[in-house]
């Protein structure tokens, strides 16, 4: 018999196991464009550089997307939310 009240925690787990994953991969990939251009192009620390920072960024975005996805449900009470989400007052 399976246990429902693990699934918000297995659901969680994977929700940062793949945030996670994405971010790596992208420092990842990064990093090995970054040696191939410094190797033809003879830039020796400057394609790595950049290319990491470009592969953070990555990152970051694939990040991004994945909450907006994940929590797109969700609706926000915050006052300086979109007009459509606030409350008509009288």
């Amino acid at each position: 018999m399976t246990d429902n009240t693990s699934k918000p925690q297995n659901s969680m787990t994977s929700f940062v196991l793949r945030a996670g994953t994405e971010f790596t991969s992208g420092i990842f990939v990064g990093v090995i464009f970054g040696l191939a251009i410094d190797h033809f192009f003879n830039t020796k620390p400057f394609g790595l550089i950049i290319m990491i920072l470009l592969g953070a960024a990555a990152g970051f975005r694939n990040i991004f997307k994945l909450v907006c996805q994940n929590f797109s449900t969700v609706k926000s009470n915050h006052p300086h939310g979109k007009p459509s989400d606030l409350e008509k007052k009288p």
